[in-house]
């Protein structure tokens, strides 16, 4: 009896271990950070101080049994190969913190779903794991379907760098880190202006595939169309520097908005598939109900761009410079 308990004691402390040190934080601004951002980005960034977050994603990625109408689910998310666009779930979020009740690690996630037949789902799921993560205690799952009676809008927050997305039926948002236009030549403006409009499934400025001009590596580009439902010269597109390793979170482009690769795709997939048209607008902050969520990729307040002298480049780019320090927000807050 004594050596049974000496096994069991230091699995349940660890786990016990595990969860004070995630539930620590679940009431710092921080720890909202774990909220409504894609698993991927706090698998990278977070693991090492939310340590079940990793257990957790490589659970639904290798229990087949786990994920809703037995979708994939590919561990860097969607990007050209069609394979990780239809039939997979894209990003997956939690939107309750786990907890450890009854030898079970207990949450819930938000994910949303493309089918082959190009139809979209929000799923949300409710979860308790055995606390060794060898076998599912109980699972339950929600299917919304997302269509062209759902209002999908997007939200740009110029000064804290994020895009929240947010839809009425079914209702749920998420948010991604996002980079931005550098600063004019006197810094009295970001060259990401404030603005209201759409984007607009039909119209010749949104594409599956830009390839010209070539920087933009055949990534979707979602041009943003002003509230006459002109083209205006911004959109939403993947990073300029897909290979890199670090997400630039800056104020480094000529001013249109710049994400991660599979975020782009996942907001692409949103509008193309099922909601059709998006309203957009590009403001200071987000709404204060959400202020405090935020991804985990850092920000990147060591360098920002200046624009050079006001002429183009060959590549018909606005000529930036590259300023090596932060950017110089407070001098444009009222």
């Amino acid at each position: 009896m004594r050596s049974s308990n000496i096994k069991v004691i230091p699995t349940i402390f660890y786990f016990f271990v595990i969860f004070f040190a995630f539930s620590s934080n679940s009431s710092s601004q921080e720890a909202k950070n774990g909220l409504h951002t894609d698993l991927r980005d706090l698998v990278k960034y977070k693991s090492a101080k939310w340590p079940l977050i990793p257990k957790i994603f490589q659970y639904l990625q290798e229990c087949e049994d786990c994920r809703p109408d037995h979708l994939a689910l590919t561990v860097d998310g969607p990007n050209k190969l069609l394979e990780t666009r239809f039939g997979v779930l894209y990003g997956i979020e939690l939107i309750s913190f786990p907890s450890l009740q009854n030898e079970t690690v207990q949450f819930q996630i938000q994910a949303i779903g493309v089918h082959v037949d190009q139809k979209v789902f929000l799923y949300r799921g409710e979860f308790s794991i055995s606390s060794d993560f060898k076998r599912t205690v109980q699972m339950r799952w929600s299917k919304f379907p997302i269509s062209q009676n759902s209002q999908i809008e997007i939200i740009i927050a110029r000064w804290e760098r994020r895009l929240l997305i947010k839809s009425n039926q079914p209702q749920f948002f998420k948010v991604y880190p996002i980079a931005l236009g550098g600063f004019s030549q006197d810094y009295r403006n970001i060259q990401t202006p404030k603005l209201s409009g759409s984007i607009q499934k039909n119209h010749s400025r949104f594409y599956e595939s830009r390839e010209e001009p070539w920087y933009y590596f055949g990534f979707p580009f979602l041009g943003i169309l002003d509230k006459n439902k002109n083209y205006t010269q911004y959109g939403l597109h993947a990073t300029l520097l897909p290979a890199a390793e670090d997400f630039n979170r800056g104020y480094v482009s000529t001013g249109c908005v710049h994400m991660q690769v599979k975020d782009v795709y996942e907001v692409f997939a949103l509008v193309k598939y099922a909601a059709q048209s998006a309203k957009i607008s590009i403001q200071n902050n987000l709404p204060a109900e959400y202020s405090i969520y935020d991804s985990p990729v850092p920000f990147n307040n060591a360098y920002h761009s200046r624009v050079a002298d006001g002429s183009k480049g060959d590549d018909g780019l606005t000529k930036m410079l590259r300023i090596d320090s932060p950017p110089p927000l407070d001098d444009l807050r009222p």
